[in-house]
């Protein structure tokens, strides 16, 4: 079983790099050259160009997660929303904030492959991170929040 690690970042200017913090670059570096130097099949990077709505963002991290574990590339994917979505955690069962009355209510709301509570997605970067089970990353996986 592979493991995905969720990550997301307030907007950023897309036209530099200063837009991220050198740490959090550094980070992102240091991971896709550990991914490339794995005896798996070299690192897989997605952009997607476009926002994307909440399902078919989650449907992609599902195929990217069934991908991974059926022998391909770990993979590194960079996305955006089109549309305000909240997002349950894996075993999240519901939160207030969506139903009737609550804030978030109208909302999108999908399920993430990751645990956690809910995040609301909007006007920002998202990133996620697939790697196989033998991975050294899946060993350890506050390794990827460390380096």
């Amino acid at each position: 079983m592979s493991r995905v690690h969720f990550f997301s970042q307030p907007p950023r200017d897309p036209r530099s790099e200063a837009g991220l913090p050198r740490d959090k670059l550094a980070a992102l570096e240091l991971l896709l050259e550990s991914m490339e130097q794995t005896s798996t099949p070299p690192a897989r990077l997605i952009i997607e160009a476009q926002p994307q709505s909440g399902p078919r963002n989650m449907a992609v991290d599902e195929a990217i997660l069934d991908s991974v574990s059926a022998g391909g590339p770990p993979t590194f994917r960079i996305y955006r929303w089109s549309d305000a979505t909240i997002s349950l955690g894996y075993f999240q069962r519901s939160t207030p904030e969506i139903e009737p009355g609550g804030r978030f209510h109208g909302l999108a709301a999908v399920r993430r492959l990751s645990g956690g509570g809910a995040i609301l997605h909007h006007h920002e970067v998202t990133y996620s991170c697939c790697v196989p089970a033998t991975h050294h990353f899946a060993e350890e996986p506050a390794a990827l929040y460390d380096e």
